[in-house]
């Protein structure tokens, strides 16, 4: 995963896009922090999943969304 992460005191947090991507690491999770626990000697980590609140990025998927993007941001067209 090539997400920001933030240590807390002995919390780890981890900025997800949604709730799929909760659901996913939930799978390894335990795993994690066993792995963790067990190799740094400290049995106070936890990991933390958020979901980012970060404006939308809204993708361009027809030719009239490509029109209005590129008509603001150049006006000659």
């Amino acid at each position: 995963m090539d997400r920001p992460i933030q240590l807390s005191g002995f919390n780890i947090v981890i900025r997800l896009d949604n709730v799929i991507q909760i659901d996913q690491l939930g799978e390894f999770k335990m795993e994690l922090l066993e792995y963790l626990r067990r190799n740094l000697g400290n049995n106070l980590i936890s990991i933390q999943p958020e979901i980012k609140e970060d404006s939308e990025i809204k993708k361009i998927y027809t030719g009239k969304e490509k029109y209005l993007f590129l008509s603001k941001q150049n006006t000659a067209i």
